[in-house]
């Protein structure tokens, strides 16, 4: 039910029922998915991970998430494919946001992870190609 005590629409339980299911949350609010489906498509993201999709939930009600964040993530998630270890820096970052990095380095980690993941690509990309 919304919060006005309407049912959702069919179509928004459709899709989190066919685009959501492998995402790991306990408790699924068709509210935030549409949130950040929303923040995700804006952003140029129509298609994106699982991986993606659960960080972006789980993590969306932090004051840092805006589009700049959410355009970082889908640089990253993009050169990340489902490396565990890279959303495994994600969630040390946001602890760090959480213990008093400021928005600026946390921002700058985002930004060096993506760049990092994007010349790993490029290195393999060339290394394919030879």
């Amino acid at each position: 039910m919304t919060d006005d005590g309407l049912p959702y629409p069919e179509f928004l339980l459709e899709h989190i029922v066919s685009e959501w299911s492998g995402v790991n949350v306990p408790l699924i609010d068709p509210d935030v998915c549409l949130k950040v489906d929303s923040s995700l498509s804006y952003c140029g993201c129509v298609t994106p991970s699982t991986k993606l999709r659960q960080f972006v939930y789980l993590y969306q009600q932090s004051h840092d998430f805006d589009y700049e964040t959410i355009a970082l993530l889908i640089r990253i998630s993009q050169g990340s494919a489902d490396n565990d270890a890279i959303w495994d820096e994600l969630v040390t970052l946001e602890f760090q946001r959480d213990c008093g990095l400021s928005r600026e380095q946390y921002l700058a980690g985002l930004l060096t992870v993506a760049e990092r993941l994007e010349v790993e690509s490029s290195l393999f990309e060339e290394l394919l190609s030879a």
